[in-house]
């Protein structure tokens, strides 16, 4: 259900916005070369995707999947389409995707969105969508911030060549998970050193 961008009430969505809006000026969108994702909160960082408009036939295709979205969804669709997995939002993603370029403004949705080893069916989530333009005429790229609560903490699905070779447990939903080893310091001043 797409909601008022007024109607925002989530700080970090407002903040998204916020630096959005001072970049584009009197423009309808700020070019990807001046979005300095490090500027935003690091919190949101992981949460963000963004997608490159294809055209004839139209297409949206991501260049960058939050890390977030890898674990908590199992899988990354950097330089996949939009449409390449029916799962969470293909197709109403592609049809969010196409009202901001079609109308080169932002647009924030309240919706729900299928995640692995969740125990809802859907889980609700916020979305806001922005317009990118290198040329100030086109949308040539749409900058998301997708934000959602789980009710079980995420995990990293790997299969086939994406599966690391290294130690493996059970993430105790029957699935494969990444562990990612590290030696925590034990007294002050200890040096974190990744196995």
């Amino acid at each position: 259900m797409e909601i008022k961008i007024d109607d925002i009430t989530n700080p970090e969505m407002n903040a998204f916005l916020d630096y959005w809006q001072s970049l584009r000026g009197p423009r309808f969108a700020p070019s990807w070369k001046e979005f300095d994702l490090l500027a935003l909160d690091a919190k949101s960082i992981p949460y963000i995707t963004v997608v490159d408009v294809h055209h004839d036939p139209l297409d949206f295709v991501f260049r960058f999947w939050g890390t977030a979205h890898v674990n908590a969804k199992g899988l990354d669709k950097t330089g996949k389409s939009v449409i390449d997995d029916p799962h969470f939002k293909a197709v109403s993603g592609f049809d969010e995707f196409k009202q901001v370029i079609d109308k080169k403004l932002p647009l924030a949705v309240q919706d729900t969105a299928k995640f692995p080893n969740q125990d809802a069916e859907q889980v609700p989530i916020m979305v806001l969508r922005l317009p990118l333009s290198d040329n100030g005429k086109d949308v040539d790229k749409v900058i998301s911030l997708v934000r959602w609560e789980l009710t079980r903490p995420p995990s990293l699905f790997l299969q086939g060549d994406q599966a690391d070779q290294g130690d493996r447990r059970d993430s105790g939903a029957d699935k494969e998970c990444r562990r990612w080893p590290i030696d925590i310091p034990q007294q002050p001043g200890d040096q974190v050193t990744a196995q």
